[in-house]
């Protein structure tokens, strides 16, 4: 059982997955809002400039959040990088609410 746990322990450093961090959808909301998101992903998660990620759809989101926040964080093509305007948690915030744009 011991092995068991430490390979689990390792296994998980190794992928580099940390440990999970809650984030508030309705902070993301308004980080969103504020740094004027929607001018280009629109208010829906469907982009209003060509190129952007469409963020209502499922194939979109299929990125795992840390890569995701590393998109925020870096910038895009178009998008600025957010690294050092946002915190860290609000970044987890905006993919928290980015994921409830996605249509069923």
């Amino acid at each position: 059982m011991r092995r068991w746990c430490f390979g689990l322990l390792v296994a998980t450093v190794v992928s580099g997955v940390g440990p999970a961090v809650a984030g508030d959808p309705i902070a993301g909301k308004r980080v969103w809002e504020t740094n004027s998101c929607p001018s280009c992903h629109g208010v829906d998660g469907r982009p209003v400039v060509p190129g952007v990620p469409d963020f209502s759809k499922g194939d979109s989101m299929i990125k795992p959040d840390s890569r995701l926040i590393e998109s925020i964080a870096k910038g895009g093509r178009i998008m600025p990088a957010f690294r050092g305007l946002l915190k860290p948690q609000q970044m987890i915030d905006v993919v928290v609410y980015i994921r409830t744009l996605r249509r069923r």
